[in-house]
């Protein structure tokens, strides 16, 4: 075959590859969520939670990106965290019954002395189930947790219900 017939082939190889339609593989969800969080031990009281996230479901069908940020609420004092999961199970894109497991990291931010703040970086495991219609793209979520805060050492187990919505 000459040069010019296999860079012809190629070319055209190439704009129907482009051409094609992707595969929906790629989801896209946003959420709220809101439950307690407990300590591991019994000295100090649990706390309300809440917040918001989104969710990016990868090419590779068992795992899923979710960043997160979220309030605590313990005896009228507010901690701020942000996070970062692994969502590994069920997580793509169809409707029906998810389950899966988490892994993650997490940053907190508590109020410290004079004003200032500290921020610990901790990480947290946990497990999921998320029923989705399949009429609806939204789904209500059950999630618990075990968080680690990095700075202080404080472990806390986290429950949460949430709705998500996924695009």
């Amino acid at each position: 075959m000459s040069r010019s017939a296999l860079l012809t082939l190629g070319v055209v190889a190439l704009l129907a590859f482009a051409a094609a339609p992707a595969p929906a593989v790629l989801g896209i969800g946003v959420g709220i969520y809101g439950g307690r969080a407990a300590p591991w031990d019994d000295g100090d009281p649990s706390a309300s939670l809440w917040g918001f996230k989104a969710r990016l479901a990868t090419p590779l069908p068992l795992i899923a990106l979710e960043g997160y940020r979220s309030t605590f609420d313990q005896d009228d004092v507010e901690f701020d965290g942000f996070g970062l999961d692994v969502l590994v199970g069920r997580v793509g894109r169809d409707t029906s019954l998810k389950y899966y497991g988490v892994a993650g990291l997490n940053w907190i931010e508590s109020p410290g002395p004079a004003g200032s703040s500290d921020r610990s970086l901790g990480w947290e495991l946990g497990a999921g189930v998320e029923v989705v219609p399949p009429v609806v793209s939204l789904g209500i979520e059950a999630r618990g947790n075990l968080l680690y805060v990095g700075a202080s050492g404080d472990k806390l187990w986290t429950g949460t219900l949430g709705l998500n919505y996924h695009f």
